[in-house]
């Protein structure tokens, strides 16, 4: 009789496989969005490396941080009160409240958007 471990958990592929594509998806979001403020604000940014920058673990916080802060200045930029304006620091941790910081970050920019 042949012994073995313990087994191990049975998984759904495709559950996994849609989180995949989520993290995918997630980072086109960030590249587009270091994009776009490289482009509105005239800075030199490159996009490609605030992305990889973005996947490192320890600089996630800092560089999500910094993009609402830019995405927070390019709003005051465009004449938007401050108490309207996107709060970094809170927009940083509604990121890990299942990425709802994206959400709020995009509806920011759709306002930039608007009125540039």
């Amino acid at each position: 009789m042949v012994k073995h471990g313990n087994p191990g958990v049975e998984r759904n592929p495709f559950v996994w496989w849609v989180l995949g594509l989520c993290l995918i998806v997630q980072i086109i979001w960030i590249y587009r969005v270091w994009a776009e403020i490289a482009s509105f604000t005239k800075k030199d940014y490159n996009p490609i490396v605030k992305t990889v920058l973005t996947c490192i673990p320890i600089l996630k916080f800092l560089m999500l941080y910094r993009m609402f802060s830019e995405i927070s200045e390019m709003e005051e930029m465009v004449g938007i009160y401050e108490d309207k304006r996107l709060n970094p620091f809170i927009n940083l941790l509604l990121y890990f409240v299942f990425f709802t910081g994206i959400i709020f970050a995009q509806q920011h920019l759709n306002r930039v958007w608007q009125r540039a």
